[in-house]
């Protein structure tokens, strides 16, 4: 899928940390699988998110694929329309984020009126900073829980 986004960053997933994330004892994500005739042609991997702000839950798409040779026949479409009922059916939305440099997946996207977020920009801690910040020590009098 990377490889077909043209995705500028390093890939460094490996079949067993998904297998861990969709199928483990503590999954994290769910994935719906499109197929044609018997054959898998496409998928979307989403998991649940919570807005503080709507007080809802929703659905966050990560990665929505469709073989090539099976674009155009609404399986992406069937599959967006199957996260938008579970979404409704929380009471949330459906949110996702795409490669500025996808225009294909952005044409489709705007013709059924998702529309870009300006009032939010997304961050990233990873690598070093990542560190450096996980490493920082609390003040003496706060503690943190869960």
């Amino acid at each position: 899928m990377a490889e077909a986004e043209q995705f500028p960053g390093e890939v460094t997933a490996r079949p067993e940390d998904l297998a861990r994330a969709l199928f483990g004892e503590d999954a994290v994500a769910e994935a719906v699988l499109a197929t044609w005739e018997e054959q898998p042609v496409g998928f979307a991997l989403h998991y649940p998110s919570y807005s503080t702000i709507t007080g809802r839950a929703g659905v966050h798409l990560e990665d929505l694929y469709v073989s090539a040779e099976h674009r155009g026949a609404g399986i992406g479409l069937s599959l967006l329309a199957h996260l938008a009922r579970t979404a409704a059916q929380r009471g949330g939305r459906l949110e996702w984020w795409v490669l500025r440099t996808n225009d294909p997946a952005l044409r489709f996207y705007r013709r059924l009126r998702a529309r870009g977020l300006e009032e939010i920009e997304v961050m990233r801690l990873d690598g070093e900073p990542l560190q450096a910040l996980a490493a920082m020590l609390l003040p003496e009098r706060l503690s943190l829980g869960t």
